[in-house]
This record gives C-alpha cells, structure tokens and sequence, in this order.
C-alpha cells in the first residue's frame, strides 16, 4: 500500500492545498516556538527527520537533557515507528520545489 491511501485510491498532488499546510504547520511551529521563548524553562528541540534516522541517539540526547543516563537508550528495542516518507513524497517534494522556488 505503499502509493496508495487508506481508500485504496493514490493520492492526488494538490500544490496549492500542500502549501496553505506547509504555511500552517510553518505558522504553528512559530507560535510553539514564541511560547517557549516566554517560559523560564530550558527546551530541547527534536525534529522528525533526526528522530526517525538516530532513533537511540536523540532518545539518548533526551535523556541525558533530563538528566538521566543517556546509556540506557543502547538497550531499546527497534523502534516501531516507520519513516512516512516514500517515492510519492519525494517526487511531491521536487514538484513543490518546482512551483514554490525558495
């Protein structure tokens, strides 16, 4: 099911509802990061992509930001997340570049 929705049916690239998400996902990640920036707490930030290529060393990252021993991320188990991303995403990707330069 890899090129294909839940429906059964392969997505349709729509550039311009793909952007006001980008534009909106974008606007809320500055709101979290104005939030933050207010608040009298150290944060750690984590982004999916780092996430999803060194699961144990950002988890061991985690840790050892909270204080804990960031050694004990050697003994996790795989993870059960799989990368959303496919030969859809990546030609989606070129083609947004491709309408939306810069």
């Amino acid at each position: 099911m890899d090129d294909w929705d839940l429906t059964g049916r392969q997505p349709e690239f729509n550039a311009a509802e793909i952007r006001r998400r980008e534009i909106e996902l974008d606007r809320q990640q500055r709101a979290w990061d104005g939030f933050f920036a207010t608040q009298p707490v150290e944060v750690m930030s984590m982004d999916y992509e780092t996430l999803a290529a060194d699961y144990r060393g950002e988890v061991a990252r985690a840790l050892a930001f909270i204080g804990e021993d960031p050694e004990l991320a050697k003994d996790l188990p795989e993870p059960r997340m799989v990368r959303q991303s496919d030969n859809i995403t990546e030609e989606w990707r070129r083609r947004m570049d491709a309408e939306f330069p810069g």
